[in-house]
């Protein structure tokens, strides 16, 4: 879950990029309102890649959190 969620997250902050491009140089209003509602789906996605990322270092490595 942890791999996937990640790359979810890349993909929803990249569809924020191009959607911001999109309103910034088409100005497009729906450029503008396609990254609103993708901000939180990249977010969520985030959070759910750190709680599972740390779920699985816990056993692995028996901490929570390395850098």
């Amino acid at each position: 879950v942890h791999v996937p969620a990640a790359w979810m997250a890349l993909f929803a902050y990249s569809f924020i990029f191009f959607a911001s491009i999109v309103a910034v140089v088409l100005r497009h209003p729906l450029g503008y309102l396609a990254a609103r509602a993708a901000a939180p789906v990249g977010a969520v996605f985030t959070l759910v890649a750190l709680v599972t990322g740390a779920l699985w270092g816990q056993p692995m490595w028996g901490t929570w959190w390395v850098w």
